[in-house]
């Protein structure tokens, strides 16, 4: 639908919104009918101010909102001084033509026409010969040149700014999805790791169990070999007793062959077991490298000391 007079004096009054004005703007950017329509309404706007005939209100519009660009402000100095030249025209022609009747009063008999330089001045202004209304013309086709061409000055301006929005919205349009693609990446890291942390929590310790007889010496075929797996996080170690004696508590002593002590625990009690009592221990998987041991166990009797008891030979092998 074409924008009519109203809407338009009102957006070159500054009177329409924001989007109003784009919208307009877009429509006599694409159509020629609608951009020749704006300028002749500009042009009428500019002559009545020019001529005073706006009201108080739009004309403090007009000198607020319209005149604020510099080619405007050409445009109605230009039609003042166009207003101002036919003004002059008109009263030159009057006062001509008031002299011609002056004279012609006075001499009523008819007189043979000199030609002077009066004589071409009236040619030149009378408002009939043909050179005045080319003069007229001229100017107003300067006047209308002008106003196209600061008017197609502002559309560029208003296009360039347009493109340079765009740019910007298209810009930050990107950094926003590098930052959602950025906050999904960290969101399934986080949600992977907390899955990892739930998985580890609820996992249960493995513990692997074995039987150690005393008395067995190292090198033979029924020497204790323990296989632990890479999973396993405890050993327990169930040493038999082969003494019927019963003491306080126990200790317990694992070295390597070499003599090196990894491991000792006291204050350890016999328990009933399958083949009569034993002492079970539980060690850390980490404390058991591939090596050979002598578990040795030691009986707390009532002087204080302890009596070696026992001593429990095998060796540990990683899977």
């Amino acid at each position: 639908m074409q924008p009519n007079d109203k809407i338009m004096i009102e957006y070159l009054l500054g009177e329409l919104s924001e989007a109003e004005q784009l919208r307009l703007e877009n429509q006599y950017v694409s159509d020629d009918d609608c951009f020749d329509r704006l300028l002749a309404t500009q042009d009428t706007l500019i002559d009545d101010y020019v001529r005073n005939r706006l009201s108080g209100s739009d004309r403090e519009k007009f000198e607020k909102y319209f005149l604020i660009t510099p080619a405007r402000r050409e445009k109605v100095e230009f039609a003042r001084a166009l207003r101002q030249v036919m003004a002059e025209k008109r009263d030159v022609v009057e006062a001509e033509i008031a002299k011609e009747q002056a004279v012609t009063a006075a001499q009523p008999e008819p007189r043979k026409r000199i030609f002077s330089w009066q004589s071409l001045l009236r040619f030149i202004l009378s408002p009939r010969p043909a050179f005045s209304f080319a003069l007229v013309l001229l100017l107003a086709g300067s006047w209308l040149f002008v106003q196209n061409f600061g008017l197609r000055a502002h559309l560029e301006q208003i296009e360039r700014e347009r493109l340079t929005l765009q740019q910007q919205v298209t810009h930050q349009r990107e950094q926003s999805q590098q930052l959602q693609e950025q906050l999904q990446r960290e969101m399934n890291q986080r949600a992977a790791l907390e899955q990892e942390l739930a998985k580890s929590s609820h996992a249960q310790p493995v513990m692997l169990s074995f039987v150690l007889t005393p008395g067995l010496l190292r090198g033979t075929e029924a020497e204790k070999r323990l296989v632990i797996p890479p999973g396993a996080t405890q050993v327990q170690l169930q040493l038999d007793l082969e003494t019927e004696a019963e003491y306080k508590s126990y200790r317990a002593i694992l070295r390597t062959v070499s003599g090196d002590e990894v491991w000792s625990q006291g204050m350890l009690k016999a328990r009933p077991s399958d083949v009569g009592k034993a002492i079970f221990l539980i060690l850390p998987a980490t404390v058991l490298a591939e090596d050979d041991y002598i578990l040795k166990l030691s009986g707390l009797n009532p002087a204080g000391g302890f009596d070696e008891l026992s001593s429990y030979p095998f060796s540990v092998r990683k899977r």
